[in-house]
């Protein structure tokens, strides 16, 4: 199996949450979601046995089949926030922090799933595409918030994002 599901799965992909939401819960909702996600996903790549047809991998496609339907709901939610109270702020950096430590466990599975003779030029290359569609995620995500939120909180989860474009390069 090929990690391209990985990179739609991983940087290109959000849940969608009810409308009955706040905001600013809506983001921290997403991001909570999409934790869970990569959870699943980390679960199906640990036990996946490289068969195209295996039931791990058929969970990782699906669960890169929800995801990719789900793409821009994050920065979407959080252009509609006015404000962040220093709680929500608190609950939306513990959020990120969470994302980056389970996506950068996925990465590290992945890799372990990947032999090193197996890593040409598409696993570079994918490797290096994620990295770019982490940081427009991001850069998104933190212009969304850009004026609403300290920005002592905008260079934390400036941070998160180093953190994780450090693990993809390792990985590449």
């Amino acid at each position: 199996m090929q990690l391209k599901p990985l990179v739609a799965f991983l940087f290109t992909t959000l849940p969608v949450l009810t409308a009955a939401t706040s905001p600013d819960t809506a983001t921290i909702n997403d991001i909570s979601n999409l934790t869970d996600d990569l959870k699943g996903f980390d679960a199906a790549v640990q036990n996946w046995d490289l068969q195209e047809n295996s039931s791990p991998a058929q969970t990782m496609k699906d669960q890169v089949n929800k995801a990719v339907k789900d793409l821009s709901q994050t920065p979407q939610d959080a252009k509609k926030i006015e404000s962040l109270t220093p709680d929500a702020q608190n609950k939306l950096v513990a959020s990120m922090k969470e994302f980056t430590s389970v996506a950068g466990d996925v990465i590290k599975h992945m890799t372990e799933k990947q032999p090193e003779s197996d890593r040409g030029d598409g696993y570079r290359s994918l490797m290096e595409t994620s990295n770019k569609a982490t940081g427009l995620f991001f850069n998104e995500l933190q212009n969304s918030l850009a004026n609403k939120i300290p920005q002592e909180t905008v260079q934390e989860l400036s941070g998160q994002l180093q953190g994780l474009q450090d693990g993809l390069n390792k990985a590449i």
